[in-house]
């Protein structure tokens, strides 16, 4: 408007919001337009007495004593406490965030313990059944068998190798041709499989889910299938490594340049990196949608598994410093390895649980919460929200029962029987359908 027309016109020079917006101004140096009707949204309330607004409700305990105030101190600091506050929230409010707290609601850090712990064991029998297994044709191809060790590794680092946990020259000189080989290796294989069971629970714990209660039979079966899928994805990446390698080697040698060049080394490097990734982000997506069975939205599936992937990824830049500091401590020293994979395990375990919680957020901002309960599930909840109304109504049928006289006495204890029957079938119900304690999928 013309700053003429607003001189000669006194109407518009007292308007309330002009007058009000420019006290503001005056007296607390704020300038920024949202600032200055956040703060005048507040005083207005406080002053008139009909309690707070949504804005003042926004607002932290400092920031409303500073608003509130009518110190010079207060009104010098105003403006950048409002600003401090508002980026505050708005962090808060940011997806990362949000991740972070429903993880650490859901005792991510303790469920990730659990996995670790689980999978120190697990791995050393992984490897030792995986070796014994396809010791016969990996101990005819070198090359497959050096690039599935730097794979392991690159997995978990410190495993394989002179220095490491397991020899690779013990790899392929087991026997399995003995009953006291097919014992150890069928305890081995159970003890692969029971840190599956451990990452689906901990998993479906993050997603706010009961547990599973497809019957055990089915649960161990599909596990040993993963199992035997897991081992085989590595085996065909080691496989594709070592063709993959070749193909450099050929295009470098056709090209003029020494596979011992800088290039060279940069290409492979990446090209081993890119293999890691893509194996990971297999591994995870299978682990959030078959393993876990939640009957994820691809889109969101792919998502949170590229998120941890790429974690994983960045942990294994640091995977030397991570280990090596775990074997620093003197008290350790005897079992320094173990000690290094026990720490490694809990960080690429909160990973894994970190991305299950990336999932579940975007699932609840997506109001689809409803659907990650497969149809056991969902009978499971029915049976145990049929067994909280079957004792209501047997309650409310013995106090109805205490209440009657006499002439009506034997009415009321029909009814009471009655819904002790439907209590006793409700029960059986709810125990054929058993999963353990749920709650809804939310942030």
């Amino acid at each position: 408007m013309d700053p003429l027309v607003r001189r000669r016109d006194p109407g518009l020079r007292s308007s309330p919001v002009h007058s009000a917006q420019g006290r503001l101004r005056r007296t607390t140096g704020v300038t920024h337009p949202c600032t200055l009707a956040r703060v005048e949204a507040v005083t207005t309330s406080s002053q008139t007495g009909r309690g707070p607004s949504t804005a003042e409700q926004e607002l932290s305990p400092l920031e409303r004593t500073v608003v509130e105030s009518d110190s010079a101190i207060s009104n010098r600091i105003q403006s950048p406490v409002l600003r401090a506050g508002a980026i505050g929230r708005a962090a808060a409010a940011s997806k990362p965030a949000r991740v972070a707290r429903h993880y650490l609601s859901g005792e991510g850090n303790l469920l990730a313990a659990g996995m670790s712990f689980q999978s120190v064991f697990a791995v050393f029998a992984a490897v030792f059944v995986g070796f014994s297994i396809f010791g016969l044709f990996l101990s005819r191809n070198s090359d497959v068998f050096d690039s599935l060790v730097d794979i392991v590794n690159s997995a978990v680092p410190g495993l394989l190798g002179d220095e490491g946990a397991i020899k690779t020259d013990s790899l392929l000189q087991q026997n399995m041709i003995s009953w006291t080989g097919i014992i150890a290796l069928a305890g081995l294989l159970w003890t692969a499989i029971g840190w599956m069971y451990s990452t689906r629970q901990a998993i479906r714990t993050v997603f706010r889910l009961p547990r599973d209660n497809r019957p055990f039979v089915r649960q161990k079966v599909a596990d040993l299938l993963l199992a035997a899928g897991f081992g085989g994805v590595m085996l065909v990446s080691a496989v594709v490594s070592v063709v993959s390698t070749q193909i450099w080697e050929w295009l470098l040698g056709t090209t003029g340049v020494g596979t011992t060049s800088v290039w060279a080394t940069i290409g492979s490097r990446a090209l081993a990196v890119v293999i890691s990734a893509a194996l990971n982000f297999v591994v995870l997506s299978t682990m959030y949608r078959v393993l876990a069975h939640i009957p994820i939205p691809k889109r969101l599936l792919f998502e949170g598994a590229a998120v941890a992937s790429a974690g994983i990824a960045i942990l294994g830049l640091f995977a030397g410093i991570i280990i090596s500091g775990a074997s620093k401590n003197p008290l350790l020293a005897t079992f320094a390895v173990f000690a290094g994979l026990l720490v490694w395990f809990n960080m690429v375990s909160r990973v894994i649980l970190l991305g299950a919680s990336w999932i579940a957020v975007s699932v609840a901002d997506r109001g689809l919460a409803d659907r990650m309960l497969s149809d056991e599930d969902r009978r499971a909840e029915l049976a145990r929200a049929t067994l909280v109304v079957a004792r209501e109504r047997l309650r409310e049928a013995e106090e109805n029962e205490a209440g009657t006289r006499f002439w009506g006495r034997r009415r009321a204890r029909r009814l009471t029987e009655t819904r002790r029957d439907e209590l006793a079938a409700a029960e059986r119900e709810a125990e054929a359908n058993s999963t353990g304690p749920s709650a809804s999928l939310g942030t």
